[in-house]
């Protein structure tokens, strides 16, 4: 697979829409049941039965920086994968035009969430920065490649950069221009909402939780989830794989507010697959969302505390 600078541009503005919807109904679990609720647990394209093997979200808005949707409640929709697939580019009018009942359905829909007002308010202005975004983050990544490039030329024999690298490359970089320019710009613009905007500090990487800990004496091997405290809520989210359960794992959790690591070492079958909870849409993914400030470290969604797993509190 091939990327160019469109890539890193188009993820940075996906970035900023999505970090945006946070300040509103974000299209979390619950607004995934009841959007299926609504719709009778059926497409609202077709009719056809919703399961959890032949479904997609689909955004009414999409996600770009022409239309700027929002990743909320009214602007997603719970469809099967192949009536997406027939509908591709076309907008919601198109692609039903045929079907005026279920058309008409989606737009009450629509209506009764209280989208369609948010999308008015806010939508020329994130369009505006999506826009400066949008072009930044092209002469970023062309600039940072003309380096690299330089960079990986050895006795005049060019070294190849693989597509691995490149598309790490291209997530950094988007997501250091949403995150430290328009996300800025956009949330000291008039009447915008701040709250979803706090990222003066930026959370470990992996690979720096990794270095980090093994300079304090624990060698994280295997399976390992990394989590932050989310930026909108005073809670860890994480979605290790189910499997993770049957095995030794460890869980790092990055409180970047104080700067400190909190390192955990769950043996394996500590925790049994009916103790915890299953994300909805990928039920071979553990829900975590560990309370932020807890010294139990309790897991709001099981009840289960992991302070017991507690390895080490690092400092960094």
């Amino acid at each position: 697979m091939g990327y160019e600078y469109a890539d890193a541009q188009n993820i940075s503005v996906r970035v900023l829409l999505n970090q945006f919807s946070k300040n509103f109904e974000y299209f979390d679990k619950n607004c995934y049941e009841k959007t299926l609720k609504y719709f009778d647990n059926k497409c609202p394209y077709t009719g056809e039965e919703i399961t959890t093997s032949n479904c997609e979200k689909d955004h009414i808005v999409p996600m770009n920086r022409e239309c700027c949707g929002l990743h909320v409640y009214g602007n997603v929709l719970i469809v099967a994968k192949s009536a997406n697939k027939r509908k591709g580019a076309k907008n919601l009018e198109e692609f039903l035009e045929n079907e005026p009942e279920r058309l008409a359905k989606i737009q009450k829909f629509i209506n009764n969430s209280g989208y369609k007002e948010i999308h008015e308010k806010y939508n020329n202005q994130l369009k505006l920065h999506s826009e400066e975004l949008y072009k930044n983050v092209g002469a970023l990544v062309k600039n940072s490649c003309e380096y690299f490039d330089k960079l990986c030329i050895v006795d005049k024999v060019k070294v190849p950069v693989s597509d691995d690298d490149f598309e790490k490359e291209v997530e950094i970089f988007a997501r250091k221009m949403a995150e430290q320019e328009s996300i800025k710009k956009i949330s000291a613009a008039k009447d915008c909402p701040r709250e979803a905007f706090n990222y003066n500090t930026p959370s470990l990487s992996k690979g720096d939780i990794v270095s980090i800990c093994r300079k304090n004496g624990i060698n994280i091997i295997g399976n390992h989830t990394k989590s932050a405290k989310n930026h909108t809520q005073d809670k860890y989210w994480a979605n290790p794989n189910i499997d993770y359960l049957r095995y030794e794992w460890f869980l790092t959790l990055d409180d970047y507010n104080n700067r400190i690591l909190y390192c955990f070492k769950i043996p394996a079958n500590s925790i049994s697959e009916n103790q915890i909870k299953v994300r909805h849409d990928k039920q071979n993914l553990i829900d975590l969302q560990i309370y932020y400030n807890d010294n139990n470290f309790i897991d709001s969604r099981s009840g289960i505390s992991f302070a017991q797993w507690l390895v080490k509190s690092i400092e960094y």
